[in-house]
Order: structure tokens, then sequence, then C-alpha cells
């Protein structure tokens, strides 16, 4: 059984974690606004990049509960996420005028 203290560390981990996914999506969108793609390879972009954040999301989740889901992993997976959007759209919004 984790204790608690594991159990934020984890959480925060997997804030990291959706952090670091929605970081590299935003990169992959700023990359296709800077270069036109066609549909298709769009296609083949998003593929590429679910299947490489699907390992890297099962690694950490692997690594740091021993392959159990765990609900407070799910959690911060969201957490990191929406996170990363509110940072977003607060430089926009005061730091970029």
């Amino acid at each position: 059984m984790i204790g608690l203290e594991q159990e934020t560390l984890i959480f925060l981990y997997a804030m990291a974690t959706g952090v670091i996914a929605k970081c590299v999506y935003d990169m992959l969108d700023l990359f296709r606004r800077i270069i036109r793609h066609p549909g298709w390879l769009m296609g083949a972009e998003d593929i590429i990049y679910w299947l490489c954040m699907s390992v890297y999301i099962f690694r950490a989740l692997f690594f740091t509960t021993y392959g159990r889901v765990r609900w407070f992993f799910l959690l911060g997976l969201m957490c990191g996420v929406l996170l990363e959007r509110f940072i977003r759209k607060w430089i926009k919004k005061f730091l970029i005028k």
C-alpha cells in the first residue's frame, strides 16, 4: 500500500506528464501553422503523436504506479493539461499584447 506522500508525488509527476504532452502538441500545432500541410499528412502526424504519447504516458504510469491505473494519476494528467492551457492563456493575455 502506498502512502499519501507517495500519492502526492505521483500526482505531481502525472501533472508534469500532462503539461509535457500538451506542450508537445502545441509545438506540433505551431509547426503546422508555420508550414502548411495537406490533410493526410496532418493525420499521419497526429497518429505518430498519439502513439508516442501513449508510450510516454504508459511508461510514466508503469514506473510510478507499477502498471496499476490509479485515479489520482489520471486526474493529475488532466490537471496538467488544464494547467498548461491556463498558463498559455495567461501568457497571451498579460505578456503578449
